[in-house]
C-alpha cells in the first residue's frame, strides 16, 4: 500500500510538472516505489531541470535501453529529444549528432509531424553545431564586478565593440539581432533553424568580455525579423555558474568562489520563469546548485544574513512609465504609493500632468482634455467636481493612467487637446473575490471614504465602486477682495466672506458576460451626486473720480438648497471575427445632468441704492439627456497595416429655466428656453507599421443640427447646421532601440453649451449676462513635434507644439450704464506655442525622481475691441519617491508656475506654488493594511490667489484666500484573495464637445 502510495505521489508531481516539490520529495519516496520505469522518468526530470545532466543522460539511457514498451512511442520520442537537449546544453554536440545519426534512419518512413517532426527539426539544428566547441569561460582570479543600470543593462565587447546588452534569465539563448551581427562579422551558419516556432539564424561569438569575464564559443541566436534586443542569456549565465545582482549599487558580480548551497535545496528550476524585483537588495542566482538568495547585512548586527525566497521573484526597478504614439502610460500598480493614496494624488507624478494652486488639474499645461474611464468618457468625470472624485477613489484600484498626448479620428474634435485615461480593469477574468476600504480625514474635518468590491459568478464578472466625501464649512471659508475701475474714474470695492458644506456621493456599478470566446457583452452605471448650502456677506462701495462716495449697501446672499446630479449607463457588445484582430462593436451610452439651484439676496446698510430693488430671489434648473450610439469595426489588413472605421449619432437635449422675482420695482424675469443638437458623425484611421516607421493619419466628419425654442412663446425659435471635417495625422520614428521622434497634426472644434446660448438676461446690481443664441463651433488646429528617450535610468519626453484658431469662443466684457454686461462670440483668434518636457530618473531602485515642466507663449486677439493679450508663461512640477528603513516610502513634492499666465482676453492670473510630503507604510499580511500621514502646503494656513483685469472697458483685481494648509491620515484595508477585473471592449463613447454646459459646481 505503503508503495502505491510513493508511486501515485511521484506521478501526480510529474504529471502537474511539480518540479521543486518533486525533488523535495523524491529522496524520501524513492525506497518506497514498485515502478522502475517511474523512477527513472522522475530522476530523467529532476536532472534535466536542476542542471545535473550526468543524471538526466544516466536516466533516459536506463528509459531509452530498458523501458521503451512501457513509455510507448511518444514519450520515447519525448525523452530523445530531452537527452539531445541536455547534450547540447553540455556542449557535447558531436554526440548528440551521433545519437541523432544512429536513431532518426528508423523513423524516416514516419510522418514529420507531431514529435516525429520535431526531432527531425532539432535534428537539423543539432547537425550544424556538430563541429562546435563547447562555450568556455576563461578562469578568475578575483570577482568580476560589471556596472548595470536597474533594468538589467550591461556593457559586453565583441570584436572590440562595446555593445548595451539586457540580461534575461529566461531566455535560453543570448541574442544579437541580424543587423548587429552583420555589423560585428560574426560567422553565421547557413540554413535556419526553429527556436520557439520562429525561423532564426544561429551566429558563433568566438570571444565575448563582459567585465574582465571573457567568454568562448557563444551559439547566439539571430532572429530573422524580431525586435527582441541584445540579450545575454542563461547559456552564459548556467556557464558563469554564479551570477550576483547589486541591486542598491546597480553592479553585477561574477563571484570567483560561488556562494555556498543552502540546506532547502534548489529554489527554482530550468524551465522556471522569474524577474528581478526592487523589493530586493543583493540576489545571488547560482545555476550549479539551482538557487536564489538574496543576500544582506543585519543592521541591528554585524552578522550577515541570508534568506531563503519562498516565492522567485527577482525584479529590476520598475519602469513606471511607458511611451507609445501619441501616448505615454503611468504604472499604477508599480507605484507603492498607490496602496495608501488617492488618483488625485497619484496624478502628481503622471507625466505631462500639474496640478496648480487650486487643485485644477492641467494636462499639458491647460484645460482643454477629458477624462476617460476604462477606454470612455465617464460623464461623471468631466465636471468640475472632477478632481473631488478623483481624491476619494483609492489609487490601488487603478491599474494605469494613459496621458493620450495625440487624439486620432477615433477620438471625438470637440473641445480636446488631450485624454486622461484612467484604467480600472483590463480585458481578463480571474476566479475569486476582492475587495477594499479607504478612508482618510484631515484637520480641517473634511472627510473622504470608499469602497470596493468585485466577484465572478460563471462567466459573468462584477465589480462596484463607491465614494463619500464630506465638505466641512471650516474647509470651506473664504475671503474676497475685488477692486474694478471703470474709464470715467469710477471706483467699486467690494469685501466679501463665504462659507459652504455639504456632500457628494459617487457610485458606479460594471459587469461583464463573456457569451463565447467571440462575444463579449459589458455594462456600466453610475453617477456623482452633490448637495450643498452656501452663504456669503459682502459689501460693496463705489467711488467716483474724485474718491467720494457715491453709494454703498451689503448683501447677504443665502443658497439654502443646490443640487447638481449626474446619472450615466452604458451598454457594450464586442464581436471578435474569427479572422484575427478583426473586432466589431456596438455601444450605447445615456447620460443625464440635472442641476437646481435657489439664491435668495437681500441689501441692507444701503447709501444711494443704485437699483429700485431691495431683495430677489433666483431659481434655476438646468437639464441635460443625451443619447450616444456608436458603431467601431477594426480590422487587420496585413501584418503591416490596420484600419479603424465607425459610426456615431448623439442627440442632445437641454432645457433651461430661470426665475427671478425682485423686491420692489423691478420686473420679475421668466425664461424657459431648451436646446437641441443632433450629431451625426464617422470616421477612418489607417496605422501603418514598415521598419521603423510608424504612420497613422485619420479623417473624422461631423455633422450637427442645433435647434433653440421657447415652451412659452417668448422668444423666436431659430436653428442651424455645421459641418466639420476635422484631420489628423501621427508620423513616428524609431531612431534606435532607446529614441524616437513623432510628429502629429490634429484639429478639434467647441461647440456652445446651453450657458453660452440662453438668452435669458440675468440682472444684479453690478452686471448683467446673458447668452448669444448665434453662437457657432469653433476650430482649432495643433501640431507638435516629440522627441521621446527611454533607458534604464532615464525616461524623457521633450514636446515641442504649435496651435492656432480663428473663431474661439470667447466671453465679451463691456460696460453699459456704468453696469458691466458680458456675453459670448465667436471672435477671439488664438496663438500659442510651447515647449513641454517630462523627466523621470530612477538613480537606485529605491529612489525615483520625476520632473513635468511647461514653457509657454499665448496670444489673444479679438479684432472687434482691437484689444490682445498675450504673454510668456510656465510652471515646473517635482516629485521625489524615496524607499526608507522599517519598509517606510516617502513622498514628497511640490510646483510652481511662472509668468504672464493669461485669463482669457482681458487679464491674468497670479502664479501659485504648492508643496506635499506624504510617508507611508503597509502592514499584515500581503500589506493588506497601509497607513499614509500625509500634508499639502504645511508652511501657509492660508493662501491667496488674485487675478488682475489689465485691459477693456474696465481694469481692476480679485483676490480670493482660502485655507490652505492640511494635515491629514489615510488607511487603506483590502481584503479578498483574487483581483477581478472587469471586462471592458476596446471603443470610445465621449462627447465633451460643449463650452459653456452644464458642469457641476464648484464645492
Amino acid at each position: 500500500m505503503m508503495a502505491q502510495d510513493a508511486d501515485q505521489t511521484v506521478g501526480q508531481l510529474v504529471n502537474n510538472q511539480n518540479w521543486l516539490e518533486l525533488n523535495r520529495q523524491y529522496t524520501q519516496l524513492k525506497p518506497q516505489m514498485k515502478s522502475e520505469v517511474l523512477k527513472s522518468i522522475a530522476e530523467a526530470m529532476i536532472g534535466y531541470q536542476f542542471n545535473r545532466p550526468e543524471q538526466t543522460m544516466q536516466a533516459v539511457n536506463i528509459l531509452l535501453n530498458k523501458h521503451q514498451t512501457e513509455l510507448g512511442a511518444q514519450n520515447t520520442y519525448s525523452f530523445i529529444i530531452l537527452l539531445a537537449k541536455t547534450l547540447c546544453q553540455q556542449g557535447q554536440y558531436a554526440s548528440a549528432a551521433s545519437m541523432m545519426d544512429n536513431i532518426l534512419p528508423a523513423l524516416s518512413s514516419q510522418p514529420r509531424n507531431g514529435l516525429v517532426g520535431a526531432l527531425f527539426t532539432y535534428n537539423k539544428e543539432i547537425q550544424a553545431l556538430r563541429n562546435q566547441q563547447p562555450i568556455r569561460i576563461s578562469p578568475v582570479s578575483q570577482d568580476i564586478i560589471v556596472p548595470c543600470s536597474n533594468m538589467m543593462n550591461i556593457t559586453a565587447v565583441i570584436n572590440n565593440k562595446p555593445l548595451a546588452f539586457v540580461i534575461d534569465p529566461c531566455s535560453d539563448h543570448t541574442v544579437i539581432p541580424i543587423e548587429t551581427a552583420k555589423e560585428l562579422n560574426i560567422k553565421v551558419l547557413p540554413d535556419t533553424v526553429e527556436h520557439m516556432g520562429q525561423k532564426v539564424l544561429l551566429g558563433i561569438v568566438e570571444k565575448m568580455n563582459i567585465g574582465d569575464l571573457e567568454i568562448h564559443n557563444i551559439v547566439a541566436e539571430i532572429p530573422l525579423a524580431s525586435t527582441k534586443p541584445l540579450t545575454i542569456g542563461r547559456d552564459i549565465l548556467s556557464a558563469a555558474g554564479e551570477i550576483q545582482f547589486d541591486i542598491d549599487n546597480s553592479k553585477i558580480i561574477f563571484p570567483k568562489n560561488h556562494t555556498p548551497a543552502p540546506s532547502t535545496g534548489p529554489s527554482f528550476y530550468w524551465d522556471m520563469k522569474f524577474n528581478i524585483s526592487p523589493n530586493h537588495h543583493k540576489m545571488v542566482i547560482n545555476y550549479r546548485d539551482m538557487f536564489i538568495k538574496e543576500i544582506g547585512e543585519d543592521k541591528s548586527s554585524t552578522l550577515s544574513y541570508e534568506k531563503q525566497l519562498d516565492e522567485v521573484k527577482v525584479l529590476a526597478a520598475r519602469k513606471l512609465v511607458k511611451v507609445g504614439s501619441g501616448k505615454l502610460t503611468y504604472d499604477v500598480t508599480g507605484d507603492e504609493e498607490a496602496k495608501a493614496s488617492s488618483v488625485f494624488d497619484i496624478l502628481r507624478k503622471v507625466p505631462l500632468v500639474t496640478i496648480d494652486g487650486q487643485d485644477n488639474i492641467l494636462v499639458k499645461g491647460n484645460s482643454a482634455y477629458k477624462i476617460y474611464r476604462n477606454g470612455h468618457l465617464d460623464p461623471t468625470l468631466s465636471s468640475i467636481s472632477a478632481k473631488d472624485i478623483l481624491k476619494a477613489i483609492p489609487a490601488s484600484t487603478i491599474r494605469q493612467i494613459e496621458v493620450i498626448t495625440e487624439p486620432g479620428a477615433k477620438y471625438d474634435a470637440e473641445g480636446t487637446s488631450a485624454v486622461l485615461n484612467i484604467i480600472t480593469s483590463s480585458n481578463s477574468l480571474i476566479k475569486g473575490a476582492t475587495g477594499m476600504l479607504s478612508s482618510s480625514i484631515n484637520n480641517n474635518g473634511t472627510n473622504r471614504s470608499s469602497a470596493y468590491t468585485a466577484t465572478s459568478i460563471g462567466k459573468t464578472t462584477v465589480s462596484a465602486n463607491y465614494a463619500f466625501t464630506q465638505f466641512p464649512t471650516k474647509k470651506n471659508e473664504s475671503s474676497i477682495h475685488s477692486s474694478v475701475s471703470y474709464r470715467n474714474g469710477q471706483v467699486l470695492d467690494m469685501l466679501r466672506q463665504s462659507k459652504s458644506r455639504g456632500n457628494a456621493h459617487y457610485m458606479n456599478i460594471a459587469a461583464s458576460c463573456d457569451i463565447d470566446s467571440l462575444n463579449l457583452l459589458s455594462f456600466s452605471a453610475g453617477g456623482y451626486f452633490l448637495s450643498y448650502k452656501t452663504n456669503s456677506m459682502s459689501s460693496y462701495n463705489r467711488y467716483d473720480d474724485l474718491n467720494d462716495l457715491l453709494y454703498s449697501y451689503d448683501e447677504y446672499n443665502l443658497n439654502p438648497r443646490n443640487r447638481y446630479n449626474n446619472y450615466n449607463l452604458r451598454m457594450d457588445y464586442q464581436h471578435n471575427m474569427r479572422k484575427p484582430d478583426n473586432v466589431f462593436t456596438l455601444s450605447y451610452m445615456l447620460n443625464a445632468t440635472q442641476n437646481k439651484a435657489d439664491n435668495n439676496v437681500g441689501y441692507s446698510n444701503h447709501f444711494n441704492m443704485p437699483m429700485d430693488y431691495t431683495a430677489y430671489s433666483r431659481y434655476v434648473k438646468n437639464n441635460n439627456t443625451e443619447h450616444t450610439v456608436q458603431l467601431d469595426y477594426t480590422t487587420m489588413i496585413d501584418k503591416h497595416n490596420s484600419l479603424d472605421v465607425g459610426l456615431k449619432y448623439i442627440y442632445r437635449l437641454s432645457k433651461n429655466t430661470t426665475e427671478q422675482d425682485y423686491s420692489g420695482k423691478e420686473t420679475a424675469v421668466s425664461s424657459f428656453f431648451n436646446h437641441s443638437t443632433n450629431i451625426a458623425a464617422s470616421y477612418v484611421e489607417w496605422t501603418a507599421q514598415y521598419g521603423k516607421w510608424n504612420l497613422r493619419p485619420g479623417m473624422r466628419y461631423e455633422f450637427s443640427r442645433l435647434k433653440g425654442s421657447y415652451p412659452k412663446g417668448d422668444g423666436t425659435p431659430y436653428s442651424c447646421n455645421l459641418n466639420d471635417l476635422v484631420p489628423s495625422v501621427n508620423i513616428l520614428y524609431k531612431l534606435n532601440d532607446t529614441n524616437t521622434i513623432q510628429y502629429n497634426y490634429a484639429m478639434s472644434i467647441n461647440r456652445p453649451g446651453i450657458n453660452y446660448l440662453n438668452p435669458a438676461v440675468i440682472i444684479q446690481p453690478e452686471s448683467k449676462t446673458y447668452g448669444n443664441t448665434n453662437l457657432k463651433s469653433s476650430r482649432s488646429s495643433q501640431m507638435a513635434l516629440t522627441w521621446t528617450k527611454i533607458t534604464g535610468k532615464i525616461t524623457n519626453q521633450m514636446i515641442l507644439a504649435y496651435g492656432f484658431t480663428n473663431n474661439f469662443l470667447t466671453n465679451v466684457d463691456n460696460v453699459t450704464d456704468n453696469i458691466r454686461t458680458t456675453t459670448y462670440a465667436n471672435a477671439l483668434h488664438v496663438r500659442m506655442a510651447s515647449f513641454m518636457d517630462f523627466l523621470q530618473w530612477t538613480p537606485t531602485t529605491r529612489t525615483r525622481i520625476s520632473i513635468n515642466s511647461t514653457l509657454g507663449w499665448m496670444k489673444d486677439y479679438f479684432p472687434e475691441q482691437s484689444i490682445y493679450n498675450k504673454g510668456l508663461y510656465g510652471n515646473v512640477s517635482g516629485n521625489i519617491s524615496q524607499k526608507l528603513f522599517w519598509n517606510l516610502l516617502l513622498n514628497v513634492g511640490g510646483g510652481a508656475s511662472f509668468g504672464h499666465n493669461l485669463s482669457g482676453l482681458y487679464g491674468r492670473t497670479a502664479n501659485y506654488h504648492s508643496d506635499y510630503l506624504s510617508i507611508q507604510r503597509s502592514f499584515l499580511k500581503d500589506d493588506k493594511l497601509t497607513i499614509s500621514l500625509w500634508t499639502v502646503c504645511p508652511f501657509e494656513r492660508h493662501r491667496a490667489q488674485t487675478q488682475y483685469t489689465t485691459q477693456g472697458e474696465y481694469t481692476g483685481f480679485t483676490r480670493t484666500v482660502n485655507v490652505s494648509r492640511q494635515f491629514g491620515v489615510r488607511l487603506s484595508l483590502k481584503f479578498g484573495k483574487s483581483k477581478i477585473e472587469v471586462k471592458k471592449t476596446g471603443t470610445n463613447l465621449d462627447n465633451t464637445d460643449v463650452v459653456g454646459g452644464l458642469k457641476a459646481p464648484k464645492e
